[in-house]
């Protein structure tokens, strides 16, 4: 329960307390390095580069001798179906989400570094995340699924697939040119088998295969989930899980699904930032 905060002892139940989804923190370096990119602010940048080495050293202490992310702190979340699913071996192995982040995290902080001047520092990063990815890609992915497995315990992929962590694959270049095509196929029929993705990261597969070139699925595939949201009252409002959940909505009004108005603003309407704060910008 300690693990990473040596010499404390923190409960586990509370989101007030470090231990609560600390892997969430990943997406920091994103958060960062977009801010900039978007809003640019001299520097912003250099005000944050030592929480995130700070950050980066502590993901790095979690890490097994091959190099990954192997069982953090309590609890690995993403999704609440992709929870559900792996409750029983949450805090064993290997997660492919996790990693994923960790691998995006590496390549982004190589990115804030070169911002900063700190070439050695990057390519340090760039190397490690490349260790990552190479792991990644010899453990998790099972050729005859087609899919890249959630968990690896012990040298074994369990039998947990899902179409968020599919999405991290193609969307943050993880999987092979080789295997994009294979991924796409079982992303568009999905097997029964499949967990699909909630509200909360819906915009990470949809931008996986507009990426891929899938837009007509993409589309339908929006509105076909946001629709009965829309239709849930006279006031819409964006819900933690879809409307035929088995378990509910949890929370009717979340901010977490409007992940889908950036990939709206970017592929529907078509406007892609070229440089820094907009300065140049791609219209389609």
């Amino acid at each position: 329960p300690t693990r990473g905060f040596p010499g404390r002892t923190l409960p586990l139940a509370s989101a007030a307390t470090a231990s609560f989804a600390p892997t969430f923190s990943a997406f920091f370096a994103e958060a960062v390095l977009n801010r900039q990119r978007w809003f640019p602010k001299p520097g912003f940048v250099e005000e944050h580069w030592p929480t995130l080495v700070r950050l980066g050293e502590w993901f790095e202490r979690q890490a097994g001798e091959d190099g990954l992310l192997v069982n953090p702190p309590p609890i690995v979340w993403f999704d609440w179906p992709n929870f559900r699913k792996w409750q029983a071996a949450m805090a064993r192995g290997a997660n492919f989400g996790v990693n994923a982040m960790w691998y995006k995290m590496l390549a982004n902080l190589a990115e804030l570094a070169r911002r900063v001047g700190r070439e050695g520092d990057a390519a340090r990063y760039a190397v490690r995340a490349e260790q990552v990815r190479e792991a990644l890609r010899g453990q998790f992915w099972d050729a005859e699924r087609g899919l890249y497995a959630d968990i690896v315990e012990n040298g074994t992929r369990l039998d947990l697939f899902s179409e968020l962590l599919n999405g991290f694959a193609l969307l943050f270049d993880i999987a092979t040119d080789a295997q994009r095509p294979v991924i796409v196929k079982n992303l568009l029929a999905p097997p029964a088998d499949l967990t699909r993705v909630s509200p909360l990261y819906f915009n990470y597969v949809i931008e996986s295969l507009l990426r891929e070139g899938q837009s007509d699925y993409a589309w339908r595939y929006i509105a076909e989930r946001y629709a009965p949201v829309m239709a849930l009252s006279d006031f819409p409002t964006l819900v933690e899980e879809w409307c035929d959940s088995p378990h509910g909505i949890n929370s009717t009004i979340h901010g977490t699904p409007g992940g889908v108005v950036l990939t709206l603003s970017r592929y529907a309407l078509g406007i892609f930032p070229l440089e820094d704060g907009y300065r140049r910008v791609l219209i389609r």
